[in-house]
């Protein structure tokens, strides 16, 4: 049984499918040929557009190779290609590299027809993939495993009235109440002084407050797309940029904080930390191990995308309350 010839020295399945062939591989220049056959043309019968740029992609990516021997191989960044005619036949392609660095090199690939017009041209980038020994993995894993702190900026506020004063910053609104009887009354007044429902939904495990005493009828479920209002504790809160750290889980949801148009978070002050580093230095100490998803908040959700105009709940939330406990 016949060996199967590499392309360029790597086994790459798809090339196996085109059954394209490597001619030619020198420092800086590789060239490829291709034999079209049916299963390989459009609806038009030529060169499939797909197939044109596969082998512009990887006959670069190979004259990329060829410049960092040593390394684990390359990856592809961006490639653009502009289609000039319509390719038939046997189809070669050439490429060169344009320009080579550290980390980073950029080529370029013509693809042409037995008469030698040009069928097709690329230009891309390609990301230089390092290998890494054994100890350099043992490092970086001690490193990380480390949780090494970064710099911070000197602290000379105290992390409730710093949060507080970000929240609002960020067009979230603060109450506080002294503790956890009271949220329900806090929930009532914000909601009736703003006309908005006196009902939506809670994270279950906030079902044992007295809602149906504050006069609110709250369903202790997951946020569906018609629920106005949802209410959320918080696994913690950052100090430094007024933000809420919520976990999803089966009683915390996340579609809670992010469907309804109000979403109104009940924060304890204990769980107020200073910087974002320490949100994370609480979750690995006390939950070990991430849940399903982290979200932050920071206050409600917009966007300037159109014409730089500042618009309120694009992706979430256009009213973001919070009730400070403690």
């Amino acid at each position: 049984m016949k060996a199967k010839e590499k392309f360029f020295g790597l086994d790459i399945p798809v090339i196996d499918l085109l059954q394209a062939k490597a001619e030619h591989w020198e420092k800086g220049r590789a060239v490829a040929t291709i034999e079209l056959r049916p299963e390989l043309h459009n609806s038009w019968q030529y060169a499939h557009g797909g197939v044109v740029m596969t082998l512009l992609d990887v006959t670069m990516g190979s004259a990329a190779r060829s410049m960092v021997p040593h390394a684990a191989g390359v990856v592809t960044v961006d490639m653009s290609v502009s289609f000039l005619s319509a390719g038939q036949g046997r189809l070669t392609v050439e490429a060169r590299v344009l320009r080579s660095g550290a980390s980073l090199i950029f080529c370029e690939g013509e693809m042409r027809n037995e008469a030698g017009e040009l069928v097709a041209k690329a230009m891309a980038s390609f990301k230089v993939k390092r290998k890494v020994s054994p100890a350099d993995t043992a490092t970086i894993d001690a490193h990380l495993a480390a949780h090494p702190l970064g710099m911070q900026p000197p602290r000379d506020w105290e992390p409730e009235l710093r949060f507080r004063t970000r929240a609002e910053a960020l067009a979230s609104t603060v109450e506080k109440v002294s503790s956890l009887q009271y949220v329900p009354g806090a929930v009532a007044r914000y909601l009736v002084l703003n006309n908005l429902p006196t009902g939506g939904v809670c994270w279950p495990s906030l079902r044992k407050l007295d809602w149906i005493g504050a006069g609110l009828g709250m369903e202790d479920r997951p946020a569906r797309g018609d629920d106005l209002v949802g209410v959320t504790g918080c696994y913690c809160a950052v100090a430094e940029t007024g933000t809420l750290m919520l976990l999803s889980g089966p009683d915390t949801p996340a579609a809670a904080s992010l469907l309804p148009e109000t979403h109104i978070a009940i924060v304890e002050t204990v769980r107020i930390v200073p910087f974002m580093e320490d949100a994370w230095a609480l979750l690995r100490a006390e939950r070990g191990s991430l849940p399903r998803a982290v979200n932050f908040v920071s206050g409600p959700s917009r966007t300037a995308d159109i014409e730089q105009t500042v618009t309120m709940g694009a992706h979430g939330p256009y009213r973001v309350h919070i009730i400070l406990v403690g």
